[in-house]
């Protein structure tokens, strides 16, 4: 290694350590709102394969709170995969998602605008598989009363499932559609919306900068011309000047949606998204009766 590459790599490295072992200690004076008692521990279960960013930042948040954890590293996996029989769901990053789960709701001239755009999208095997598990988790999922109280995170693919859900599109390559660059590898300055928001309470009305890693996003011109379909969604924050939603909140279901991802963020913005899910999750959990 070159003489001068040696302390920037040093300094990568330590800042890379700290990122991975510092704990997420609770802000001062903040009390769990929810208590476990010892014998008792939260079922987290993530739609595909969490990854090691989302479960560490998982744990990190359930040791600053003294709660144990079991993780479902892949909900696909499991032959029973109703949300009623665990804590919580996390929906991680990953893969595009075919139009077809959305277009057919859809005026002609989006459809034909989703047709001639199709080159940009990026079809994988881990789409395929992911797709329809979701898709039909998710209907569920707002279908039945019994997950009323089941907290949801879903980040970057995940807040876009949970739009195509709804029955909104998505713009399928934002450099193409908004042009704005693809946001790989990158942090972007977040702007809150509300003040009366759950993401407000959480890390504050100040913009705050998080990290981002997609080219589609959920159509937020779309959402603003029919907000009559949507009375249930809220876009809490957004990015570059409006035109990106960064946050989808739900109204009466503990549910966020966050176009960026917490899980690779700075623990100001990481660690009460996180605390949010668990101490939801202890909700729930304390609230069912005991069988």
């Amino acid at each position: 290694m070159k003489p001068w590459l040696a302390l920037p790599v040093g300094l990568l490295a330590v800042a890379a350590a700290w990122f991975w072992w510092a704990p997420d200690a609770l802000p001062d004076g903040y009390a769990a709102e929810c208590q476990l008692s010892r014998d008792q521990q939260l079922t987290i279960a993530c739609t595909s394969d969490c990854g090691p960013f989302n479960r560490r930042a998982l744990r990190k948040a359930a040791a600053a709170l003294g709660y144990r954890l079991d993780l479902v590293g892949d909900l696909s996996r499991l032959e029973d995969a109703h949300p009623r029989h665990i804590d919580a769901l996390l929906i991680p990053g990953g893969a595009d998602i075919d139009p077809r789960w959305y277009s057919s709701s859809l005026p002609e001239d989006l459809r034909q605008r989703l047709q001639r755009l199709d080159h940009l999208i990026v079809y994988s095997n881990e789409g395929r598989r992911r797709d329809p598990f979701e898709y039909h988790l998710l209907k569920n999922y707002f279908r039945d009363p019994g997950s009323l109280q089941t907290p949801l995170l879903g980040i970057c693919r995940g807040m876009q499932l949970l739009s195509v859900v709804q029955g909104l599109p998505l713009h399928v390559d934002i450099a193409t559609e908004l042009g704005i660059a693809n946001r790989r590898y990158r942090f972007d300055t977040v702007r809150v919306d509300d003040g009366a928001a759950t993401i407000a309470r959480l890390v504050g009305t100040a913009p705050f900068s998080a990290f981002e890693l997609h080219h589609q996003a959920l159509d937020l011109a779309y959402l603003k011309a029919h907000p009559h379909r949507f009375r249930q969604l809220a876009v809490t924050a957004t990015s570059h000047g409006g035109r990106i939603a960064e946050v989808l909140e739900f109204a009466g279901r503990p549910v966020i949606g966050t176009q960026f991802h917490p899980e690779l963020s700075l623990a100001p913005v990481r660690a009460p998204l996180f605390r949010w899910l668990l101490v939801n999750a202890c909700r729930k959990h304390t609230s069912e009766p005991v069988p």
